[in-house]
């Protein structure tokens, strides 16, 4: 898995870039990176809101999609919210199947 830093995009959005499957083998990264883009404002309360882009990813499994639910709570707790963007579309289907889609934006990648 690639990871791209945080990049601020509008206010207190950040966007971060995962390559490749979220699955057991590069969930750490995947937390690492994701946490501190939400911590990324000096403990200034954190990003409002958290872009995280899949653009190659085929796979979440269930280690992943454990990385996913602790961002969408942790950036929810602090009345933020979560866009993931896709281009896949199985991993479409496993977040509308997994009712995460009830909890985030999803967006489609061309």
């Amino acid at each position: 898995m690639t990871i791209s830093p945080p990049l601020r995009d509008l206010g207190t959005t950040r966007r971060v870039t995962l390559a490749g499957d979220l699955s057991s083998t590069t969930a750490e990264a995947a937390r690492a990176a994701l946490h501190a883009a939400v911590e990324a404002d000096g403990g200034a309360g954190g990003a409002r809101a958290l872009r995280i882009e899949l653009p190659t990813a085929r796979l979440i499994d269930s280690v992943g999609l454990n990385v996913l639910v602790g961002i969408i709570k942790r950036v929810r707790a602090t009345g933020g919210e979560v866009t993931i963007a896709v281009a896949h579309p199985s991993v479409e289907r496993i977040l509308t199947f997994t009712r995460l889609t009830t909890l985030i934006r999803l967006e489609r990648l061309p």
